[in-house]
């Protein structure tokens, strides 16, 4: 499984949804597991508490547990903001591999304001930087820039994601 993670408005889906197209693996985007209420909270301005992502980071590994039965592989779109999220993630049953997408909160902020139709409001941001936890240590993180252009950033970690992929595809 490779999991994309960062803020709101890092790209994560747009690379998630890259990466799963070229390799031909499911695409899984985190947010579409937020409860209605989670999403209101939310959409309402009020970051979510650890306790309030429980239930959605269960809902998460549920699917990814039985996916990881299926033996199938995965892409996945996650905020990944908690280590322990992440390690709850490590221990679906798949070979994971982090991809942190991270650059200047303004270009992030720009990116929140003009997204329509989103949930997540811009004014969030500032409390999604502050509960991401640092990844030092986390041999299964590869961080890459979100100011390069898709195209490229997706070129970038499908490189370096090369001798993991190549264990899977047989490559």
């Amino acid at each position: 499984m490779i999991v994309c993670m960062g803020v709101a408005g890092a790209g994560k889906s747009t690379l998630a949804r890259g990466l799963a197209e070229i390799l031909e693996w499911r695409y899984i985007e985190a947010d579409t597991f937020h409860s209605r209420e989670n999403r209101q909270w939310m959409a309402a301005g009020q970051p979510l508490t650890d306790e309030m992502r429980a239930p959605w980071m269960d809902a998460v590994t549920r699917e990814l547990e039985w996916l990881a039965g299926t033996g199938a592989s995965c892409v996945l779109a996650h905020s990944g903001l908690r280590r322990a999220h992440r390690d709850q993630l490590r221990a679906c049953g798949f070979d994971t591999r982090f991809l942190r997408l991270s650059g200047p909160a303004e270009l992030i902020e720009q990116r929140l304001a003009h997204r329509p139709g989103h949930f997540m409001p811009p004014s969030l941001l500032r409390s999604q930087l502050a509960a991401l936890q640092d990844t030092t240590g986390e041999t299964d993180v590869i961080d890459l820039d979100l100011r390069r252009p898709p195209e490229s950033l997706r070129d970038d970690a499908l490189v370096q994601l090369a001798e993991f992929l190549a264990e899977r595809i047989g490559a």
